[in-house]
Formats: structure tokens, sequence, C-alpha cells
């Protein structure tokens, strides 16, 4: 999910115009130079996990929700000559201010079923660059969490079958919701 995540959220700061790319984390090497501004999206230290956040309607087999935890770390640096650590961290602002509203976002984009909840975060210096005497860049984690809905399924991905059992021509039809086939009065009937 954090993936998909990523891609939600670099979709919707390219539609703001933000030219900054998102990039799945951890990364595989650490940060060497301020050279290159980028968003890293990964998961966080440690997930919760809660009861279903609605009333469970007999289909979908929800059984807990997973609150994942996530980081965002924002990587920024002024593109002005000679820039001042304010500066860095006026760039790092704005991202991150981007950042939380696309993710605020991405719940609608998912149709409300899971929810963005920063736990909190702040301005950290890259450990490969604790000590430089130069700041050429400001760097900031964001921590979250992203609901996740956990229902019953198998090793495939299916959820649970269920059926429907209607008599309206004096005969019993069932047709059976998430199968492959649908049976009507014995016979198979086309995929649907």
């Amino acid at each position: 999910m954090i993936h998909e995540i990523a891609v939600d959220l670099r979709a919707a700061l390219i539609a703001q115009g933000c030219p900054i790319p998102v990039v799945d984390g951890p990364e595989t090497t650490d940060t060497a130079a301020w050279s290159r501004e980028r968003i890293v999206v990964e998961h966080g230290d440690a997930d919760a996990f809660d009861p279903p956040w609605s009333q469970n309607n007999g289909i979908s087999r929800r059984r807990m929700t997973r609150r994942m935890a996530c980081k965002v770390k924002v990587y920024a640096q002024s593109a002005l000559a000679g820039a001042l650590f304010f500066e860095h961290r006026r760039r790092c602002d704005h991202i991150l201010d981007l950042v939380l509203v696309a993710l605020s976002g991405i719940t609608y984009l998912r149709k409300g079923h899971q929810a963005f909840l920063p736990d909190g975060g702040g301005y950290f210096d890259p450990p490969d660059l604790e000590d430089s005497k130069l700041r050429g860049g400001c760097a900031y984690e964001l921590r979250f969490t992203f609901d996740r809905a956990i229902q019953e399924q198998t090793w495939d991905g299916d959820h649970a079958p269920t059926a429907e059992i209607t008599g309206d021509s004096g005969g019993v039809s069932i047709a059976a919701q998430n199968a492959r086939y649908v049976k009507t009065n014995g016979s198979a009937e086309e995929p649907f």
C-alpha cells in the first residue's frame, strides 16, 4: 500500500505544479549531499490495530483496521544562490504543506475507506551530513498512519463467497458473488 500512496501523492503534487520527485523508500543509499531534492515515502516504525471502523455488512467480512505507520521525508534545497538556512527551511515548509494537503486528499480518492492521521514530525539532519559545517539544505520527517481494512480473504485475495437466493418465477436461483461463474437453475452461465 505504501507504493500506491506514493503514486497517488506524486499525481496530486504534479496537479499542483510541484516538480519534486516522490520516491519509494527506504532509499538504498544514505544522503551524501544536499543536491537532490526529493520526497521519500516509506513504512514507519510501529503499526496499531483497532476494531473495524464501520458495522460489518455481512459481505465485506472486515475483521479489524490496521493503522499502518508511514513516514514521509522531505529533502529541500533553495535554488537561490548563496541561500541561507532559513531559505532552505522555507522551501521545505512549502513542500511539506503541499504534501500534507495531498495526503489528506488521498483519503477522498480512496473513497473514504482510509484515514490519514498525522502523528507528528520534525526537522532532522541526515546522518551522513550531521558533521557538515555547511547547511546546504533542509530535511523534515512527517510521521503518520493510514487506516487499512483487514478483511477475510483467501490466499489468492478472493473474498469469502456469498450467495443470493431468490424465487421470483417459482424456481430458485442462486447467484454466487465474488465467484467466476453464475449458476442459475443448475446451468453454468457466462462469467460476470
